[in-house]
């Protein structure tokens, strides 16, 4: 999976992150979604990491469009766990040595 990929499910994010409409959350995510867009390859994510992250979406929109907030907030958490373990082990694995 490549940059289009990565384009559609950080589209959903910014999507997630006007209906919150809090102009600081907002901002603060900018520079996390720069690094992450230029840091990290998807080539190197594991096996089964694009279906989790589409299973996770499906399941926070799902949130959402019951105004469940409290259900949307617990698996956005979740989600955004899972992403950061997954981009963890993938930094690890560019360091050399």
């Amino acid at each position: 999976m490549g940059s289009e990929t990565y384009a559609v499910n950080h589209e959903f994010h910014r999507v997630l992150l006007r209906a919150a409409d809090n102009p600081l959350l907002d901002l603060v995510t900018v520079p996390v979604f720069r690094v992450l867009g230029s840091r990290f390859s998807r080539d190197t994510a594991p096996e089964d990491f694009w279906t989790c992250v589409d299973d996770d979406h499906r399941a926070i929109l799902a949130a959402v469009e019951q105004r469940d907030s409290m259900t949307a907030m617990a698996l956005m958490r979740r989600h955004l766990d899972h992403l950061g373990d997954v981009y963890k082990q993938m930094d690890l694995l560019k360091r050399p040595g």
